[in-house]
């Protein structure tokens, strides 16, 4: 090749390049800019007015579903507790009851009852179930304090070996 065609040719490329550069530069300085924008602000603020109305009406529709609910609730038990303070009866199997068990009484429960040890001085009558370690608590085992057992068959409780204190919800009887 000759020499002529060589220089000829790098000049075709250098002039290509520089071209693509000026029209890279051009494009990038051009669009998007203040005079010819990609997106108009009034199509932007019109989208933002259209998604926050449609969060207000959502957040409003919801609100008022969970006031109402709430409310309802509110009245329910506002209900529930007149009932109980005019004389209504509240169940036994619904309120915890403190409990003193004195050294030597035996705590007996009927299935379904759930104690809670506030002091220590007791050992398990009949086999327990301790809810809070999520364990069985085997005859003769002492019981824990601030554990909840659940009595899982009638006959069952705790034998004092020391003055104790058992919060007890549901039918009980102390020997």
């Amino acid at each position: 090749m000759k020499r002529s065609t060589k220089i000829l040719i790098v000049l075709a490329v250098v002039a290509a390049l520089a071209t693509g550069t000026a029209l890279g530069i051009y494009a990038a300085g051009s669009y998007g800019s203040q005079s010819d924008p990609l997106v108009t602000k009034s199509y932007v603020d019109a989208v933002r007015e259209d998604v926050l109305s449609a969060s207000r009406a959502y957040a409003d529709e919801t609100g008022q579903a969970i006031t109402d609910s709430w409310e309802q609730t509110i009245n329910d038990l506002r209900a529930e507790l007149r009932a109980s303070l005019a004389g209504g009866t509240v169940s036994a199997d619904s309120v915890f009851v403190p409990v003193t068990v004195y050294e030597g009484q035996t705590l007996t429960c009927q299935a379904g009852a759930e104690l809670l040890v506030r002091t220590d001085g007791g050992v398990v009558r009949g086999g327990l179930s301790d809810t809070t370690a999520g364990t069985a608590a085997a005859d003769g085992q002492y019981v824990y304090i601030n554990h909840m057992y659940a009595v899982p068959s009638d006959g069952a409780g705790i034998i004092a070996y020391a003055d104790l204190t058992v919060l007890v919800r549901g039918s009980y009887s102390v020997n």
